[in-house]
């Protein structure tokens, strides 16, 4: 026989159960929520962390780079008020010097056109004439002392920087001719004295260039070398050593000798002397 007291307590019970489970289950819904915000807000400050380590070091460089370049501009400061002062009133005085030597003017301020060169503060090569005038060395200035000015100028900034190198000068007697072109090729092929830097000068000369050096170059050059070009026969050269495209070929003359690789239609009136010389 079934009791019905016993059936509506157990059925009390699972009704109370049921409550409980769904108590239960309601709680579990908000620990849920309230993780997922937790979890949220953690991600949140994880990725804030991130980026506030990430400002940090970009700052930390930003200091380093900073410091580094105001150490730099400070450097650089130090070395333009070096070269501003000191160096250019010495390459200053070395192109002045030179420069009167290779154009051979003396040192009076009464005599002669040109009475001294300079370079300014701006950089720019000042030229005084007589009476405190100044000439313009682009269109005031001959062709022989435009040359002379720009000789003496890279000379003494390469005398100053104390560079041990070779120095290659290209042409440099165009427009230059009697005492002045020697006077330049003596200046330029001068031994350096013991307490000045080395060089060693590679000088390209023409044939008009040399007439008139021979002498100086017998002294000073230790070696010697004659460049031509197929080009320039026959209207130039005397002899045809070449077919097809113009190519240049070196020969073993100085200035003195011809051969039939280099001889030239006036060498004869240079008084060349004339030397073999396999053209094949």
């Amino acid at each position: 026989m079934i009791d019905d007291m016993r059936v509506r307590e157990l059925t009390e019970e699972l009704a109370e159960l049921d409550r409980k489970k769904g108590d239960v289950k309601f709680k579990l819904g908000n620990v849920d929520t309230r993780r997922g915000t937790v979890q949220y807000d953690r991600d949140q400050k994880r990725e804030e962390k991130r980026n506030a380590e990430r400002n940090a070091n970009i700052s930390r460089d930003l200091a380093v780079r900073r410091d580094v370049g105001l150490d730099l501009l400070s450097l650089a400061k130090t070395v333009q008020n070096q070269l501003e002062g000191p160096y250019v009133q010495q390459v200053s005085n070395r192109l002045d010097r030179m420069f009167k030597d290779i154009i051979g003017a003396d040192n009076s301020d009464t005599t002669g056109v040109i009475t001294s060169t300079s370079i300014t503060s701006s950089f720019d090569i000042a030229v005084s004439s007589q009476h405190g005038n100044s000439l313009d060395p682009d269109f005031e200035v001959n062709g022989a002392s435009q040359r002379a000015l720009t000789l003496a100028f890279v000379w003494s900034l390469m005398e100053v920087a104390g560079t041990v190198a070779p120095r290659f000068i290209d042409t440099p007697l165009g427009m230059v001719s009697g005492t002045t072109k020697e006077r330049m090729v003596e200046a330029v092929t001068r031994p350096p004295a013991s307490d000045e830097t080395p060089y060693q000068v590679v000088l390209l000369l023409t044939r008009s260039e040399i007439a008139g050096v021979e002498d100086v170059l017998d002294e000073r050059a230790g070696a010697f070398s004659t460049l031509s070009c197929s080009q320039h026969q026959p209207l130039d050269l005397v002899y045809k050593w070449a077919e097809g495209e113009p190519y240049s070929r070196n020969c073993g003359c100085s200035h003195r000798e011809q051969c039939k690789i280099c001889a030239r239609r006036h060498d004869n009136d240079l008084g060349l002397r004339f030397r073999e010389e396999p053209v094949a």
